[in-house]
């Protein structure tokens, strides 16, 4: 028979799991809250995705500037989830996209980082405080379902799993870094993981969490491919290419360079500056695959799995 005190216990642990629950899903990540709103372009591991960033407790969306046209209707916007931040590699907020208002809040972030108020670093001494006392509830929480699952009878098994699943869900793991911590708002060199090596990108350490890590002011270079069919035009970030019967026409109208790395496989040294004009005389089937690199200057988040924080610098 299940005695009262089993009873009350299970139901402060429902009125618990329903708060914390209503907690998880109002929150979300402190660095993708620094970008919400602003133009960014999400890179991953076979495609870019480019528009207003509106981050969620249960992941991310991208608002598409226009739309994109399909078969039979028009795509409006991304939605990344959670289980697919392993994809990620990293969120740019390029400078040169952002409108006059955006740019002067972000100088107004940069300022407030270099020379945080009294009440800034009272805010994030008692964030702190909290996020390394959930360490401590966690453990004290851990130790008490520890001894509340074993007095569950064994006649009700699901009861029990219920708990146990609870016990691990009610206080998330504490993103506090004490190493990190030091280097919030100064000067510091991220490393980026590029196949088997790492790349050097200096920048200010603005802000991190379990998951990423987000560092200003960084010149960040990524490669992608496009597929262009012959009498069609293709555009891909404010650059536009078509291809005629004798060769490729190359637009760029982005606000950072771009360079031709390969087409069709064929090794290309091309550099196109912002605002001008490429045509590129060859010879070509249907279609034709062109691999570039675009370099960009603005803000970088990673995840932590593809970025480090390696050294402090000036």
């Amino acid at each position: 028979m299940i005695n009262l005190s089993f009873l009350v216990s299970l139901f402060i642990l429902i009125l618990l799991t329903v708060f914390i629950t209503y907690l998880s899903g109002k929150s979300t990540n402190r660095c993708f809250k620094d970008f919400s709103k602003y133009p960014v372009t999400v890179i991953t591991k076979n495609k870019a995705i480019w528009g207003d960033f509106y981050p969620e407790s249960t992941g991310f969306y991208i608002r598409y500037k226009k739309p994109k046209k399909e078969k039979n209707f028009k795509e409006l916007s991304y939605l990344f989830y959670k289980q697919e931040f392993g994809n990620v590699l990293a969120l740019i907020r390029e400078v040169g996209e952002l409108d006059d208002t955006q740019k002067e809040k972000r100088e107004k972030e940069i300022r407030k980082i270099h020379n945080p108020t009294v009440i800034g670093r009272l805010k994030r001494y008692i964030y702190n405080v909290i996020i390394i006392a959930a360490d401590v509830i966690k453990e004290a929480l851990s130790i008490t379902f520890g001894r509340a699952l074993n007095k569950i009878p064994k006649s009700i098994p699901s009861q029990k799993g219920y708990a146990s699943k609870i016990s691990q869900l009610l206080v998330p793991s504490s993103s506090y870094d004490g190493l990190l911590e030091k280097l919030i708002g100064k000067k510091v060199i991220l490393e980026i993981k590029e196949g088997e090596r790492y790349k050097e990108h200096p920048g200010i350490f603005k802000e991190y969490t379990k998951d990423f890590l987000e560092v200003l002011d960084v010149e960040y270079k990524y490669t992608m491919n496009v597929k262009i069919f012959q009498g069609k035009e293709v555009e891909f970030k404010n650059i536009l290419f078509y291809l005629d019967e004798k060769g490729l026409t190359i637009k760029n109208k982005a606000n950072s360079k771009i360079d031709i790395l390969h087409i069709n496989q064929k090794e290309q040294n091309i550099t196109i500056e912002s605002g001008k004009e490429k045509r590129i005389e060859l010879s070509h089937g249907e279609f034709i695959r062109v691999e570039l690199q675009i370099t960009v200057y603005g803000d970088i988040i990673v995840p932590r799995t593809v970025g480090i924080i390696r050294h402090e610098a000036e």
